[in-house]
């Protein structure tokens, strides 16, 4: 007979998780395999040397339920403040119509690569909307299916950069550039052999053997530069052009690939994607004409199927370690597929007049704002800016953050004397007003309408060239229509039938309903990445301390983490396993000094059976 405990304890989680039951379906299993147990499966596949022996000191599994009540407790604890940190992790509002039929939709949140795509049409198109935005914002002509996000999309743009270049290791990187970025992208040029100097341009481009460079637009700072000289000098010396651009504001500023730009990268969070403490959101790459065999990630593209049809595909796959090992253009993760269709459907269901409107918005929002400081004689100097600017306060950094907080706001602290503001979607004149409290000043709401004023962009920084002008981008500005549009592309699959649906399916049992339920809770969605973490403990729970209810437990902890110590020193003379050492990599371990050198090839892209090559890879 169970006990009560036992009773209360019963949870079915894992068995509906995993959807495998430990009687039948796991004896057929082993038996398909050839083993009796599952101690003998894993006895050949995981190497006695890295395999633990001693179970994992733990605490009872709690049931889903109890599970998910604690998360809504330790997430209703925080303290949700307004972050105008900038940096370029900025709030915004997602469309109910999207959250909801999206984002908490198992018909999209589930989905991984579309790799077959005859079951796929609906996210593929998704992705093709994504693609487009990306190219007509950036005013360049190929971009990717998404990247992790802005920092390794930089990366990436070196990289490709390095591969192209006829010559040259070093890689110049803006002073003004986001610090996760550059963080990054030096640890990305290690094991390349790349030098990385950060350099301001305002003074010409170092000499050396430079094959490219990286220019923030606008920067860290909020400065918004006249890309045309970097690019032109830079060009002269024959290097490859990388712009790091913020999508937003190009709806308002010179595009990158109108000034010749080769690469543009960056972040697609502003496009309806939460905070998420950080992440993730769906990076992005476009590039020029010439470059295709060298873009990383996956590229949609539209050809016909073997009735004659239109039909959506992967049609380009560079990088794909199944497909080229060791010598693919990338490992780092290459798609962030839901981020992605978020950020697209966001650009769908606002247009191109919307996305305007929000920008000017913002814009509009940052000049009161700058006009409030400069009036109550804060410097904050003269350059142009986007939604960022740069309070000169001396000595007075750390007492105007501590006021800024008093009032529910987080600021950036860029030195003692220095401290950075960004607007955002939801900056309203309220946080206006808070600021400049926190700076002193004795402004109020009847103020930001005074101080408002319509100033242009300098004319040879302002965007003048139409972009997002395929219908899809016009047709569906209801929440009716969207939502009908949402559904129709959800439905675009395989039948329930088809043995291929059923193995796709299969392929996407990661993430289920039970799993996603925190990821709606608004507590960690608007908790920005950067925030002191004593703000923070509520949702940053150490283990011990979740183990701390049990003494006994804890001295388990203790005593499996000296031991799992001691086997890591006494290993440390041992062989490295490479980073991407999977069955599909080489096991041979690399030269962490010898510059990396990738050969494209020519891809045999898959096509649907009498299906034409000619691809298009943009809507429009």
């Amino acid at each position: 007979m169970k006990s009560l405990f036992d009773l209360e304890r019963t949870s079915e989680f894992v068995a509906r998780h995993v959807g495998v039951s430990e009687g039948d379906d796991q004896r057929r299993m082993l038996e398909t395999v050839g083993y009796a147990s599952l101690d003998d499966l894993l006895a050949d596949a995981v190497p006695a040397s890295i395999r633990e022996k001693l179970a994992l000191a733990l605490p009872p599994a709690a049931p889903e339920a109890e599970v998910a009540a604690e998360l809504r407790d330790l997430a209703g604890r925080n303290r949700v403040t307004t972050s105008m940190i900038g940096l370029g992790y900025y709030d915004t509002i997602t469309p109910p119509v999207i959250r909801r039929n999206v984002l908490e939709n198992p018909a999209w949140y589930t989905a991984y690569t579309p790799y077959q795509p005859e079951i796929s049409q609906g996210r593929l198109e998704a992705l093709l909307n994504f693609q487009t935005v990306v190219e007509d914002l950036t005013a360049l002509p190929i971009a990717g299916a998404s990247l992790l996000d802005e920092g390794t999309a930089a990366a990436e743009a070196m990289a490709l950069a390095h591969r192209v270049a006829r010559s040259g290791d070093t890689f110049v990187v803006d002073a003004d550039v986001l610090p996760q970025t550059l963080s990054v992208v030096q640890t990305r040029a290690l094991p390349l052999g790349i030098t990385v100097v950060t350099h301001d341009f305002d003074s010409a481009v170092p000499d050396g053997d430079v094959f490219g460079v990286l220019v923030q637009y606008p920067g860290a700072s909020g400065t918004v530069r006249d890309l045309r000289p970097i690019v032109s000098e830079v060009h002269e010396r024959g290097a490859q052009v990388v712009v790091a651009a913020d999508l937003l504001a190009l709806t308002l500023l010179v595009p990158p690939g109108e000034v010749g730009a080769d690469i543009a990268v960056g972040t697609s969070q502003r496009f309806g994607v939460p905070i998420g403490f950080g992440g993730p959101h769906a990076g992005y790459i476009a590039i020029r004409a010439g470059l295709e065999r060298q873009l990383p990630g996956r590229l949609v593209g539209v050809s016909v199927d073997a009735d004659g049809a239109p039909a959506y595909r992967l049609a380009l796959q560079t990088r794909e370690q199944h497909i080229r090992r060791e010598k693919a253009t990338s490992n780092i993760c290459t798609a962030q597929v839901l981020l992605a269709n978020i950020a697209s459907m966001y650009a769908v269901y606002h247009g191109p007049n919307g996305l305007t409107a929000i920008a000017e918005r913002v814009r509009r929002m940052a000049s009161a704002l700058a006009a409030g400081l400069r009036e109550g004689g804060v410097d904050i100097g003269d350059t142009p800016f986007f939604d960022t600017i740069t309070a000169q306060v001396p000595g007075r950094a750390h007492a105007v953050l501590a006021a800024a907080l008093a009032e529910g706001i987080n600021l950036r602290l860029v030195d003692d004397d220095t401290v950075s503001i960004s607007c955002d979607e939801v900056t309203r004149r309220g946080h206006l007003v808070a600021v400049w409290r926190a700076f002193g000043l004795g402004l109020s709401y009847s103020d930001v309408e005074r101080l408002d004023a319509d100033a242009p962009l300098p004319a040879s920084l302002a965007r003048t060239s139409p972009f997002l002008s395929h219908p899809v981008f016009s047709a569906h500005r209801s929440e009716t229509a969207m939502l009908r549009y949402l559904r129709r592309l959800a439905e675009r699959v395989g039948p329930r039938h088809d043995p291929a649906r059923l193995v796709h399916d299969e392929a996407e049992r990661h993430d289920r309903d039970g799993t996603d339920q925190p990821a709606g809770l608004r507590q960690p969605a608007s908790v920005r990445a950067g925030r002191p973490v004593r703000r923070l403990r509520p949702v940053v729970r150490r283990p011990d301390e979740v183990a701390g209810r049990d003494h006994r437990l804890r001295r388990r902890v203790a005593a499996a983490e000296r031991r799992r110590a001691r086997r890591v020193r006494r290993s440390a003379g041992h062989r490295r396993v490479p980073p991407f050492s999977g069955r599909h990599a080489s096991r041979r371990v690399p030269d962490p000094g010898q510059r990396a050198r990738h050969q494209c090839g020519e891809r045999r892209a898959g096509r649907p059976a009498g299906g034409r090559r000619q691809d298009v890879r943009r809507r429009g």
